[in-house]
């Protein structure tokens, strides 16, 4: 039997402007379905989390969306946008 080790890294930077009404939405969402006690370096971490399991793509559960476009239902946007989206896989044998 043959063994092999795989190495997956995702990089990628989130922007975001604390005060925006968007952000204060989506942090009382999160607080609301998430994480009752929880601040906005726990959402962004849940955000991060998300998208490197599912991709920026869709919805992040408790918070909402990260983009913004006509497919987005008012009031969705979550005020966080990624970019530098970067994908490394290392196979070593």
């Amino acid at each position: 039997m043959k063994n092999i080790t795989v190495t997956y890294t995702k990089t990628f930077n989130l922007e975001f402007d604390i005060e925006s009404e968007e952000f204060k939405n989506a942090l009382s969402d999160y607080k609301d379905v998430i994480y009752k006690k929880g601040k906005s370096t726990d959402m962004l971490h849940h955000v991060a989390h998300s998208i490197v399991m599912k991709g920026k793509g869709e919805m992040v559960e408790g918070v909402g969306f990260l983009h913004e476009d006509k497919s987005v239902p008012a009031g969705m946007f979550s005020g966080i946008k990624v970019s530098n989206e970067e994908d490394e896989i290392c196979i070593a044998f």
